[in-house]
């Protein structure tokens, strides 16, 4: 498995706001033992965003007269460069989907859970985040309803979490407010768990005067680090304590931001 993280901040409703994208680059095989680090995290330049992988990451592909494995690190950024015409999230996920059920076997597909986390900005300026898998729900740390297809895209920052939190009338109701998301996909239960012990930790230290904390809310690059360390600090545990290593190495991580009248940009960490 892996840890694929995507979180979007309004620091101001849309004028100006952050995406962070983050993952692992550890390869799990079923025989439990790890080969290689692969990167997961790729950027998408001409839609301001990124995209990262989860779930089925290799396969050895009998159709094909080439016996090496295929490998969507290795694929990923062939596809990302040749799909520019491409100038929106939703149709880019959209070829996606069609590119991966045309070029997956079946018989992986219906086997192993796979999906993508594609996040951008979108031509208003409005960050967003879909995803793309061949599965329906995620119950008790298990993916089940596997099917041999990827479904139909979804939106779930701008279709779901904003109309959620303030109605159909969003653009109007959101105006001037702080509000973010976080999204998270493979080893799922022990990220929540440790990042919501981090975000306590910190503010008790912070709030209780134990030590001259920065203010991280207000500094989006101290903040991302702040995520990245949530990340680092469930890689260390583990290394050490557990039988089964499914997540490890590097952590990758973007930050994108779009500030008031301005186009978005990649911050380096």
């Amino acid at each position: 498995m892996t840890i694929v993280l995507n979180e979007i901040q309004l620091l101001n409703g849309f004028n100006h706001s952050f995406i962070i994208a983050a993952a692992d680059q550890r390869i799990t095989f079923t025989n439990n033992k790890t080969k290689w680090h692969h990167k997961k995290l790729h950027k998408i330049p001409y839609l301001n965003g990124a995209i990262s992988y989860f779930g089925l990451a290799q396969y050895r592909d009998s159709r094909s007269k080439n016996d090496k494995d295929f490998t969507f690190t290795h694929w990923l950024p062939n596809y990302i460069n040749s799909n520019s015409k491409y100038q929106s999230l939703k149709d880019f996920s959209f070829a996606l989907q069609d590119e991966l059920n045309n070029l997956v076997p079946k018989k992986f597909t219906s086997k192993y859970p796979s999906g993508f986390h594609i996040c951008g900005y979108n031509d208003q300026g409005f960050p967003d985040f879909w995803v793309v898998k061949n599965f329906t729900k995620y119950e008790n740390g298990q993916y089940i309803d596997i099917g041999q297809n990827y479904q139909a895209p979804e939106s779930h920052f701008l279709s779901w979490s904003v109309r959620e939190n303030f109605g159909e009338n969003w653009l109007q109701s959101i105006k001037n407010h702080r509000f973010g998301m976080v999204y998270r996909n493979g080893t799922i239960e022990p990220h929540q768990s440790i990042s919501d012990l981090f975000d306590f930790l910190f503010a008790y230290i912070a709030n209780n005067n134990l030590s001259d904390f920065m203010d991280i809310n207000h500094d989006i690059v101290k903040y991302t680090e702040f995520v990245k360390s949530k990340l680092d600090f469930m890689i260390f545990i583990h290394n050490k304590w557990t039988k089964r290593k499914v997540i490890g190495g590097k952590i990758d991580i973007l930050l994108i931001e779009k500030k008031p009248n301005s186009l978005p940009r990649y911050i380096n960490l």
